[in-house]
């Protein structure tokens, strides 16, 4: 007989929710849990004996042997880096690392000090040496984040784990990012809501997916207000060093993959309407959600149909 449960976890800095109907619901949750304290070990900058904190620490040094699947992750991360000629950079932690020590001050990192961190920033001096798995970082202090696709990456594992027991109706949510396994156990799509950015206690409108990520990107999801009276968000352009200031204020991507919709997020709202336009006629499936800051909405020809918007919304197609 079939049982619905849910679990709910803070870990990779944000609160996880997973739900799935099946036969033995509590040893998935139960292997689920393992698998993302598992990939944390592996992939956060913050833990210590991670992959990347090694990495890291051998910036200037020496090649750092990896895991084959963090190997795996940062060469598919660099395709992404290459294909957006650095807009999204995987060599970005430097930046965000001093923009969240401003953070912690409520302040503004100077224009020298931000000089000094771009300086660091360049996907094109990681060295991946295929054969030996390593990876290395040549300038002393330069460093990698995998911010913009860890937690996509975390949750397209959890669905593999899901298929693998068999179940096929669930989700899980990372901090309102949702990857979906099947439909709800009625037939009928998960409705996932996208957060007016602008009033996140309301939403825009409503996505209906089956087998589907949906990812989304915003200024308004963690900001804070620095001395100077300015409001600061947490996805800084590696061009300028500063906050993106794109015109775009919110990006959803509905993707198959979650690592996928991750990465086009981050990289959708760094690049603004008309980039992402081009952008996205890459990617043969790929939905999007995107909201500037006149609060129009444009959808892809895909998703016009089935997104269900609040009244008085300005909606555009793509």
């Amino acid at each position: 007989m079939k049982k619905t449960m849910e679990s709910q976890v803070f870990n990779m800095g944000t609160v996880i929710i997973n739900h799935v109907t099946g036969e033995h619901p509590q040893s998935v949750l139960h292997e689920v849990q393992d698998e993302i304290s598992r990939l944390n070990r592996l992939l956060s900058r913050f833990v210590e004996a991670s992959d990347i904190s090694r990495v890291n620490r051998g910036a200037g040094r020496s090649p750092i042997k990896v895991s084959e699947e963090t190997f795996q992750l940062l060469s598919d991360s660099l395709g992404y880096s290459k294909l957006s000629q650095g807009l999204w950079d995987m060599t970005i932690c430097p930046l965000v690392m001093l923009w969240e020590e401003a953070k912690r001050e409520l302040t503004v990192p100077g224009r020298q000090m931000i000089e000094k961190a771009k300086a660091l920033v360049g996907y094109q001096d990681v060295i991946l040496n295929e054969e030996a798995k390593s990876v290395f970082l040549p300038k002393a202090k330069q460093a990698i984040d995998l911010g913009g696709i860890g937690k996509g990456y975390a949750a397209d594992q959890i669905i593999r784990l899901f298929k693998s027991h068999q179940i096929d109706s669930g989700f899980t949510n990372f901090g309102g990012n949702v990857s979906a396994v099947g439909s709800k156990p009625d037939g009928t799509p998960w409705n996932i809501g996208i957060q007016h950015p602008r009033n996140p206690q309301e939403l825009v409108g409503l996505v209906p997916v089956i087998d589907k990520s949906v990812v989304t990107s915003g200024d308004y999801q963690r900001f804070y207000r620095a001395t100077d009276g300015n409001h600061y968000h947490h996805i800084i352009d590696p061009k300028t060093g500063y906050p993106s200031d794109s015109g775009l204020i919110s990006t959803t991507i509905i993707a198959d993959s979650s690592a996928t919709a991750d990465a086009l997020s981050t990289l959708t709202f760094l690049s603004g309407l008309e980039r992402s336009k081009d952008i996205l006629k890459d990617y043969e499936g790929v939905e999007a959600v995107l909201i500037d800051k006149h609060l129009t909405v444009y959808l892809t020809k895909g998703i016009k149909d089935d997104f269900e918007g609040i009244q008085g919304l300005k909606i555009r197609v793509l």
